[in-house]
């Protein structure tokens, strides 16, 4: 059955009676991909309907036949009890793109074999225990993109077979305790909301999920623990664009073993703690998110927040500020390397290297330090984010570097005296033996 350039306001009560034989419904909009050989599918997209009523769709295709219902791309309003009589075995149901604002008690309650139910990009703003009711098998509910801030009705405790759940790009505000109890999920979208608070309860059930975002929120720091304490299976976390300070990897690790991967960006973690949080979540097997960023506001390719004191004035010359710390780093790597072969080859005394040569180092580390505590000096507003983050910490990279290297040439220096003593003493043995020798001869 095909409905070519046809539009239908209404679905009513019978009409598709006696069309037991029907097993594909197709409109000009219908796309190939939809098209599942497999079972029956009816494709009413895009036909401009804004109601059905109450067993329209009775007496349409044989009972035992599996279908794939598409109702998207409508003007629905409200979906209400007994809609689907008639398509008892309907596995997938598309009602996404619509403008539902509300769904009666029991309104799927007939659909006994629905495993899929896509409902976003909606007007629903309420959800009630029982507007699910009878999906025992729903495992895959979409609600993104509608229009609701609270979830406290426990409206999904009907459904203990559902393994994904997206309620991204709502309103909600907080979620309360055990408020996903009865469920089984494996993945949880609560992208795109407005959550402040998250009861320490609220995760308690979920014991098998795998991935859960959690990403352009409102979640302080002191959430942060209440969001994972529970999820003991959880490989993939997106806690990004929220107002985290500071992410305790460790912590991470220990309550979640199989983490695996986690996206930190854009909260307001300090570009100065932010290395150490990195360094620790890769000692601890933690893979995190990286973007093609560069400048102040970012370190390693993960987003942070500058502090005052390491960003550039307004109006001050980034060339001048700037110039010449990579090179001078590069330069310090390469002199010390060099120092370090001439002082293994040079015998001396100790005195007299550490006036060649560790004066001279000494002095290529303060005068970089100078340089950086010039900018530094300068550095007291928030402007560009144009410059490599190396820039802002470069003082702490080039003291930690230098005296690494330092405390490397002191060692071999120690070494290599000990060498010179012992083989002049060495030699003082074998000279006083061989006079020896020769007295007695």
């Amino acid at each position: 059955l095909r409905f070519d350039n046809t539009k239908i306001t209404n679905i009513q009560k019978s009409a598709f009676d006696g069309l037991s034989e029907v097993k594909y419904i197709t409109t000009t909009s219908s796309t190939n991909n939809r098209e599942y050989r497999s079972r029956s599918f009816y494709n009413f997209y895009q036909m401009s309907i804004n109601s059905i009523d109450s067993g329209a769709f009775k007496g349409l295709g044989k009972p035992d036949n599996d279908v794939n219902l598409y109702l998207d791309g409508n003007k629905l309003i409200k979906i209400i009890t007994d809609n689907f009589i008639g398509l008892e075995n309907t596995i997938k149901l598309y009602l996404n793109e619509n403008q539902i604002d509300e769904i009666e008690p029991n309104a799927f309650q007939t659909l006994k074999k629905l495993e899929f139910l896509n409902l976003a990009n909606n007007k629903i703003k309420t959800l009630e225990m029982n507007n699910f009711n009878g999906l025992t098998r729903l495992d895959s509910l979409n609600l993104m993109n509608n229009k609701i801030t609270s979830l406290s009705g426990y409206p999904f405790q009907q459904l203990t077979a559902l393994l994904s759940l997206n309620v991204a790009n709502n309103s909600i505000t907080e979620l309360p305790a055990y408020f996903f109890k009865s469920t089984t999920l494996t993945t949880l979208y609560l992208q795109h909301n407005d959550l402040k608070t998250i009861d320490q309860n609220a995760f308690a059930y979920l014991t098998f999920i795998t991935t859960l975002n959690i990403s352009h929120n409102n979640l302080l720091d002191t959430e942060f623990v209440k969001v994972y304490q529970y999820l003991t299976k959880l490989g993939t976390l997106d806690v990004n664009n929220n107002h985290f300070r500071n992410i305790d990897a460790k912590a991470l690790a220990q309550t979640l073993s199989l983490l695996l991967y986690i996206d930190i960006n854009d909260n307001n973690i300090p570009c100065e703690t932010l290395p150490q949080i990195l360094l620790s979540l890769r000692v601890n097997f933690i893979m995190y998110r990286k973007y093609q960023l560069s400048g102040l506001g970012s370190y390693g390719n993960v987003s942070c927040i500058p502090t005052q004191n390491s960003l550039p004035t307004y109006g001050c010359n980034k060339k001048e500020d700037y110039s010449g710390f990579e090179s001078a780093l590069n330069d310090t790597s390469h002199k010390i390397e060099a120092l370090i072969n001439q002082f293994g080859n040079a015998p001396m005394e100790e005195d007299e290297a550490i006036r060649k040569y560790f004066d001279e180092l000494e002095q290529e580390l303060n005068n970089m330090t100078t340089k950086a505590r010039k900018v530094s000096n300068k550095n007291n507003s928030r402007h560009s984010y144009d410059v490599d983050i190396y820039q802002a910490l470069l003082i702490i990279l080039c003291v930690a570097f230098c005296l690494s290297q330092l405390m490397s040439v002191y060692k071999k220096c120690v070494s290599n005296q000990t060498n010179i003593r012992f083989r002049r003493e060495q030699s003082k043995i074998e000279l006083f033996a061989g006079t020896n020798s020769g007295s007695t001869n």
